[in-house]
């Protein structure tokens, strides 16, 4: 039997609420409500992993018995036991999975049924693999005030045992999916739940800080490593979120690569927590093409700089997209080149503003440029060797259009780009005057 739901309304921005029936009864009963949040509802938000989504876990909604998928139902049952949780906001439950529309409107609306709610309550998972002895470890630490010191503490006093089992739980799916990443940074308070254990959002995020960059053996390839570099990125931005305004480009580089049942939540996932994202709505009837197309474009011409080709990776496992589109459903192949120049850096060779010129072919793009060199040397981007010769002015070139400016050139376009250059120099790269004396 389906979960029943009653038709929302819109124009007073309704949600649904879950509440318990504390009866102690098996299986877990609970009841949907209908509410406003423009009447300021008080409630909690879970956040958990969907995992296998195969339904054999009984439950009962408002007298009828339905089956949810396992890592839901041990979820509810642990959240159950919160006495204070008087009403809770669950995805699953609380949009009509089945009404694309409601599904589209419910997760435009998601930026504030997390930052309103009272707690984001984030379930990771039942113990296992030796998380209870991190856990312990963990208390200790919260206890005598340790956790506080963050990055540059030493290493929690963990054994061979425990720290396998840190790199374990570091593992665990919550920590990598999509659409968790905005829960946890809207969240205004954020418990940590994992088995009977339960922890602030802070405690476990300096806990990770600390044992993220410290020990060699924290990257490796043992069951349950993970990119420990890219979730201590990820840690960074949760955490910065607050007092620093974050681009759709800046969250999905870093980003990229999360887990998802539909790619299309790699970019609506993230539009809560980006401030340039006017215009785009999330539409799952739209297919990852028209998705991923439509964001590029937007970050060129929000932007004015194609940088974001940057992201696009030298080997690409899908065809389909066009090759100026990165596919934000890979995680960034890094080179020596792009670790040399990171992510920040502008390729931009002017100050003036271009437009994107539109095409009767939707994926194609077209922008104007000045003709102002040949490229006369290659080096391949992992070549680090080549790459610091070329920098160095060790590589000797055949004559260059513009004899010697061609230095000041390949700094220019390679290496600083256009905001850091003077007025009077993009001038003359614009124009072509490079007439020294």
């Amino acid at each position: 039997m389906s979960i029943p739901h009653d038709k929302l309304d819109r124009t007073k921005n309704e949600i649904r609420l879950i509440s318990f029936h504390r009866n102690n009864t098996s299986p877990l009963q609970i009841s949907l409500k209908t509410v406003s949040k423009d009447e300021n509802p008080r409630y909690h938000c879970l956040s958990y992993v969907w995992g296998d989504p195969t339904p054999i876990w009984p439950i009962v909604v408002d007298d009828a018995q339905v089956l949810i998928a396992k890592n839901l139902g041990e979820a509810l049952q642990r959240v159950a036991d919160e006495k204070d949780v008087e009403f809770l906001w669950v995805d699953a439950l609380c949009i009509n999975q089945e009404d694309e529309e409601e599904k589209m409107h419910q997760v435009h609306m998601m930026n504030n049924i997390y930052s309103d709610a009272v707690a984001v309550l984030a379930w990771l998972g039942p113990e296992a693999d030796g998380s209870g002895d991190v856990m312990d470890e963990i208390s200790r630490d919260e206890h005598t005030e340790l956790v506080s010191a963050c990055v540059h503490s030493p290493f929690l006093n963990l054994t061979n045992e425990e720290t396998r089992a840190l790199k374990l739980f570091l593992a665990r799916p919550w920590f990598h999916r999509a659409w968790t990443f905005q829960e946890s940074v809207l969240a205004t308070s954020a418990q940590i739940h994992c088995g009977s254990y339960l922890f602030s959002k802070k405690m476990i995020y300096e806990t990770i800080y600390r044992n993220l960059d410290v020990s060699s053996d924290a990257r490796s390839a043992e069951p349950g490593s993970t990119d420990y570099r890219r979730l201590s990125k990820t840690l960074s931005v949760r955490e910065s979120w607050l007092t620093y305004d974050f681009s759709i480009a800046e969250l999905l580089m870093s980003r990229r690569g999360s887990q998802c049942k539909d790619p299309l939540d790699l970019v609506y996932s993230l539009l809560g927590v980006a401030i340039d994202i006017s215009g785009i709505e999330p539409d799952y009837t739209k297919g990852v093409q028209e998705v991923f197309v439509a964001i590029t474009r937007h970050i060129i011409t929000t932007t004015q700089n194609l940088s974001i080709l940057n992201e696009v990776n030298t080997e690409r496992f899908d065809d389909s997209l066009p090759s100026w589109v990165p596919d934000w459903r890979e995680r960034k192949l890094e080179t020596a080149f792009s670790k040399l120049c990171g992510h920040d850096t502008v390729f931009r060779g002017t100050l003036r503003d271009f437009e994107l010129n539109t095409v009767d072919d939707a994926i194609r793009f077209r922008v104007q440029g000045r003709y102002l060199d040949v490229v006369q040397y290659q080096v391949d981007a992992d070549d680090v060797d080549a790459i610091i010769d070329l920098f160095n002015g060790r590589v000797r070139m055949k004559h260059s259009l513009y004899d010697d400016a061609k230095e000041l050139v390949l700094i220019q376009t390679m290496a600083l780009g256009a905001r850091h250059c003077p007025k009077s120099l993009c001038d003359k790269i614009e124009s072509g005057d490079f007439d020294h004396a």
